[in-house]
This record gives C-alpha cells, structure tokens and sequence, in this order.
C-alpha cells in the first residue's frame, strides 16, 4: 500500500524503520521532492505499462551487473539512483517470466505503476 504522512524535517531512515516495525513489513519512504525527480525523470511516462521499481539503496554497487545482465525483450529497462524505469513485462531474452528486480539486482524494493506514482504526488502537492 501507500501511505502519504507529513513529518517536516524528518530523518527518512528513522522512519522507514518505524513503519516497517509498525506494520511488519518493510517500508521505503520517498519523499515530495524525490517523487517529483522520479517523476520528472520517468523516460517512460504515459506509456501503456509504465512502471517503476523503487529500491531500497541506491543501485550504484550493481550498476555492473544491471547493465551486463539484462539483455530484456522489448523496451529495455532505465536505471536511475535507486529507481529502475521499465514497460511491464520487462523479460530477459529467450525467457518467458518477468525481471525480478529485487532478485536480480540484490537489494530490497517495490514495484509501482507509473500512473500511482503520479497520483501520490498529485496527493501530496493538494
């Protein structure tokens, strides 16, 4: 799910880890002005499948393996700190099952449709 909360100054490590131990389950937080830069930089907005997968950590450490690994079919996937633009399905070549980013790329993360990142900004800006 998502939430939207407002918690001016706050530290956002600090607060995935009391979501995550509120709910029991692990919590990414972005906030405003890092879903306004996801948003501004989706390549992929407005397209028929858009979607993105937030990570947990910045996805530098396995930029290597993001680049040389994936050989997808179709649309290839964007990667950008720690967000992977891509068109759903997103498949390796010669594989009929979809890229599991998480496993592939070694760190915690969630998947969302561009037009719910959207929407949660559009949220956050009334």
């Amino acid at each position: 799910g998502n939430f939207i909360f407002c918690t001016p100054g706050a530290e956002i490590a600090r607060l995935e880890r009391q979501i995550t131990d509120a709910v029991g389950a692990e919590a990414i937080v972005r906030s405003r002005q890092e879903l306004a830069v996801i948003v501004a930089n989706n390549p992929y907005l407005g397209q028929q499948g858009a979607n993105l997968f937030l990570a947990r950590e910045p996805i530098d450490k396995t930029r290597s393996v993001f680049r040389d690994a994936f050989g997808p079919e179709g649309v290839p996937p964007v990667l950008s700190g720690d967000t992977v633009y891509f068109v759903w399905p997103t498949r390796f070549s010669g594989r009929k099952s979809v890229i599991n980013f998480e496993r592939e790329l070694g760190v915690l993360g969630t998947m969302r449709t561009s037009r719910v990142i959207v929407r949660v900004l559009e949220m956050m800006n009334s």
